[in-house]
């Protein structure tokens, strides 16, 4: 479930080179169903929490569309079939992915998916098959279509051609425009088990400590692609860290906060700088659910428990509302 990087370093899988969909079995056996009856919708909305695997279910369902039967387990087709080596590379003639692209002018990643890349999938679909089967257009995801590329979006799934398939990836559907949501059916995914998360993290990450990895599962909140980020931006230091700088409280030290946002703010550490501003507002969600009287799992970590009874008795909710709040503006 791992591929090697250029240099020699393990990284983990895209969700179009994962073999296997773990956790939504619910998912699974309803998109087959409408396949054994004969009357496949042309559009599938596949929502859920990031990270929780909606990527990963669109690809699979493109592989065994593509390939032209399963193996009989789900989804499954053969990983060494020509279908799944060439999803896997995204080079297969009857897949089209749509999804943010670089800005010729500047190269960087565009914020939004535009009209030319939907217009791409328009002149895909004018093609005949290359494979005499199905055409499959992964977008991923719709919640990136700026207001022309949806309308132009919208029109292909009003008008779809013959064996033609669409899987729009949302993590928030309720910004769709309506209509694009009324063309679809839909497929919603839940968070996962703690212990689903942990099976997932162990075979992506099969050297990784179970004590560690259970921490990450549990940090994940149901989410496996969550729990692979945390890792692979050294979640569990960085949290070790937050929660030591939290306990110095109501005399907070302030060098160590700007040593932590020096190093945060330096070239290539751009991921660790959105981890750690993810776990402070979900730490800070926490106390604040926990001072509501909602229980809250141990995370994982010794001082974790501690160190959130001492805040709660520093400032009330509504106190730690407003910074919660702040804290979210400010790394928004």
């Amino acid at each position: 479930m791992s591929s090697a990087s250029k240099d020699g370093e393990e990284q983990v899988a895209l969700p179009r080179e994962t073999q296997r969909v773990l956790g939504h079995d619910r998912a699974v056996a309803s998109f087959l169903a409408r396949w054994r009856s004969g009357r496949l919708p042309h559009g599938w909305l596949i929502e859920g929490p990031k990270g929780i695997g909606k990527a990963t279910l669109a690809y699979a369902i493109a592989r065994f569309l593509l390939h032209g039967e399963g193996t009989g387990d789900g989804l499954s087709v053969p990983a060494d079939s020509m279908a799944a080596r060439q999803v896997a590379m995204g080079s297969h003639p009857d897949l089209k992915i749509i999804e943010r692209q670089a800005d010729p002018k500047s190269g960087r990643l565009r914020t939004q998916i535009i009209i030319d890349d939907v217009r791409s999938a328009l002149d895909f679909l004018t093609l005949t098959s290359a494979r005499d089967g199905w055409r499959v257009v992964v977008v991923d995801s719709a919640d990136d279509l700026n207001r022309n590329a949806a309308n132009a979006l919208l029109k292909i799934l009003e008008e779809p051609p013959a064996r033609t398939v669409l899987l729009l990836v949302s993590h928030a559907p309720g910004g769709l425009l309506p209509t694009i949501r009324s063309r679809c059916q839909r497929l919603k995914l839940s968070p996962l088990p703690d212990a689903r998360v942990d099976e997932i993290l162990a075979g992506f990450l099969p050297d990784l400590a179970e004590a560690e990895r259970k921490i990450y599962a549990r940090l994940a909140e149901g989410q496996p692609g969550r729990a692979l980020a945390l890792q692979e931006a050294g979640g569990l230091p960085l949290l070790q860290e937050l929660v030591a700088l939290l306990d110095t409280a109501p005399d907070i030290e302030m060098d160590r906060i700007h040593d932590l946002a020096l190093r945060l703010s330096g070239r290539g550490r751009e991921g660790q700088a959105r981890v750690a501003g993810d776990m402070l507002v979900r730490w800070i969600e926490r106390l604040i659910l926990e001072m509501n009287g909602v229980p809250i799992a141990d995370q994982g970590l010794a001082e974790d428990v501690r160190v959130r009874a001492k805040l709660s008795r520093l400032a009330g909710v509504d106190r730690w509302l407003a910074i919660w709040e702040n804290t979210r503006t400010v790394l928004a």
